[in-house]
């Protein structure tokens, strides 16, 4: 997504014949600020592309998605000390609260705060 210098996000009508290049050029030439959103892979069998994500994409922040119905995962604690060892600054949004019995909901919460407390 690209923001002009009033931080209004810059819209361009796609036009049949505009590529993707042309469509994202086009929107960087534009913009003052630019946010890009990285889905990196949250399986084991994919740590290293996530490392290689984290160490050479550098991001500015890293979302980590917390399901309430499941708790904080072995692969979700990896996630978070590796954006931890490289100071990459950490915010936490917690999923599927509609159907997470309250007892797991609250229990997840309440890891979440352990974990956070102690960094």
């Amino acid at each position: 997504m690209g923001f002009n210098a009033d931080d209004e996000p810059i819209v361009v009508e796609r036009a049949d014949h505009m590529t993707r290049n042309k469509y994202w050029a086009h929107i960087a030439q534009e913009s003052s600020k630019v946010v890009t959103f990285l889905d990196l892979c949250g399986h084991e069998k994919y740590l290293k592309t996530t490392m290689y994500g984290m160490v050479g994409l550098m991001p500015d922040y890293a979302m980590i998605v917390v399901g309430a119905n499941m708790g904080m995962q072995t692969m979700t604690k990896e996630h978070l000390g590796l954006a931890l060892v490289l100071e990459v600054p950490v915010f936490v949004i917690v999923t599927k609260i509609d159907i997470a019995p309250a007892n797991v909901y609250n229990k997840t919460l309440e890891n979440l705060n352990k974990i956070f407390r102690n960094k």
